[in-house]
């Protein structure tokens, strides 16, 4: 069965033709475009003409032919008064509900879109393709070191939802963390994370992807968390250069509000870099260096992770994520890190 779909660039907007719409109406030019349960392109100034000439009809009636005295005018005669009320309604709101240059934009039927042409496959579970949104389950572990002899261990559970034909997605991350940062062992619920991603432009060769990252404050324990909500509104370009290759430079400004007053301000700048290489369909390579400009301290610092994965089988696949702080001590994030998971991708 055909499916409806439109451009991203120049959208033909589709309505349910009601049956008393005559043939004439719907797009001499696209007349193969009709899809199942009764929906047409139509053409817009047809069917405004047609809707209102059926209203003058339906008002006019009892008084043509010049017999305005032998007709009763009676309410029998007349049409309902709800049908001339909604046909007058959908006469008015038609321009809004359909482009003005009708379905000169549309592609003919059984042809695929410009949008659904261009969405990576569905068939790719490796989850490495910023523009390739599906459903996926990750469960993660990652132990950072920091200087005397201190750790942060986040272990993660995230969950991604595609939405508006893989074109926007969600993702919830409920992390449960174990650190001795504060010279005691404290174990407890992370801040939750959320996080929104949208893409607006599309190509064969490329993506533009804008999205927003957020951090709530519901760690159990002030070690556990920034003590801040943040934001932090991103885009990333990601290039397709070669077959199974990636380039995907990211710049994103996070920022604190409310939360602890004890706990210092956030404000930094990050830019990325994001690489991946597929030798083979079920296994990765990355590598993602990152630089942050913290306004707020005055620091620069970063990191420079390493990914290696592999689909043990058809949606389920497993990773390693070691990484290396960079800047001076007590500015970078980190000395090193590493994480390993699986991620489900149905």
């Amino acid at each position: 069965m055909a499916e409806l779909s439109t451009s991203i660039a120049r959208p033909c907007r589709f309505v349910a033709a009601p049956s008393y719409i005559p043939s004439s109406s719907v797009c001499s030019s696209h007349v193969d475009c009709v899809y199942p349960n009764r929906y047409h392109a139509v053409d817009v100034a047809t069917l405004k003409g047609y809707l209102k000439e059926r209203i003058m009809t339906s008002v006019t009636s009892p008084f043509r032919n010049n017999r305005m005295a032998s007709v009763s005018v009676s309410t029998a005669a007349r049409p309902p008064r709800h049908s001339r009320y909604c046909l007058s309604v959908l006469t008015l709101l038609l321009p809004m509900l359909i482009p003005r240059n009708g379905c000169a934009n549309q592609s003919p039927a059984g042809a695929p879109s410009t949008v659904q042409s261009h969405l990576p496959s569905a068939d790719d579970k490796t989850g490495t393709n910023p523009l390739n949104l599906q459903h996926s389950v990750t469960v993660s572990n990652q132990l950072e070191s920091w200087p005397d002899n201190l750790i942060f261990n986040r272990a993660a559970y995230a969950y991604t939802m595609p939405l508006a034909g893989r074109r926007l997605a969600a993702r919830l991350e409920l992390p449960l963390v174990i650190s001795n940062i504060t010279g005691r062992t404290e174990a407890g619920f992370g801040d939750l994370a959320v996080r929104m991603v949208s893409i607006p432009r599309l190509t064969a060769r490329s993506g533009l992807v804008v999205g927003l990252d957020t951090t709530w404050r519901t760690a159990t324990n002030s070690a556990l968390g920034i003590g801040r909500h943040s934001l932090a509104p991103f885009i990333q370009m990601a290039l397709l250069p070669a077959a199974r290759t990636i380039i995907a430079p990211r710049l994103s400004q996070q920022f604190s509000f409310s939360g602890q007053k004890d706990r210092p301000d956030i404000n930094r700048t990050v830019l990325g870099l994001y690489m991946v290489w597929l030798p083979v369909p079920e296994m990765w390579f990355v590598a993602e260096p990152e630089v942050a400009f913290d306004t707020v301290r005055h620091q620069k610092y970063g990191n420079v992770a390493f990914e290696w994965g592999r689909l043990l089988f058809r949606g389920v696949g497993t990773f390693i994520r070691p990484s290396i702080g960079m800047g001076r001590v007590g500015a970078r994030p980190f000395d090193w890190s590493i994480a390993f998971g699986f991620r489900i991708t149905p």
